[in-house]
């Protein structure tokens, strides 16, 4: 601790417990005022110190964690054919469309 700042602490604090004069009766009065004065005096004698935060994740690796986060498929299955329209000269088929945000893909398979 600098000895400087140590000094200038005890001249301020020495000052304000000399304005305080008579302390109350009551022991949390008195406490309350004590407790006040030293902190208020230690705030602006020694100031106090801003934490520094580190970000919890780096960009980088953020964008590792995008590039491997699996990608939503959507699957959509339709059946088309005779059942749906009543004609025997039609092969019933299955298609399914797979897709994400990226690219479809469309299988159909005859059944």
């Amino acid at each position: 601790m600098d000895s400087t700042l140590q000094e200038r602490y005890s001249v301020v604090i020495q000052n304000r417990f000399d304005q305080l004069g008579d302390l109350p009766e009551d022991v949390d009065d008195c406490w309350n005022s004590v407790s006040s004065t030293i902190r208020d005096t230690a705030g602006e004698v020694i100031g106090t110190r801003k934490k520094i935060r580190k970000p919890w994740l780096s960009a980088d690796t953020f964008a590792i964690i995008l590039k491997r986060k699996p990608v939503p498929m959507h699957i959509k299955i339709t059946l088309r054919g005779s059942d749906f329209k009543g004609s025997s000269k039609q092969k019933p088929r299955l298609i399914v469309i797979v897709s994400n945000w990226t690219r479809s893909l469309q299988l159909t398979f005859s059944c």
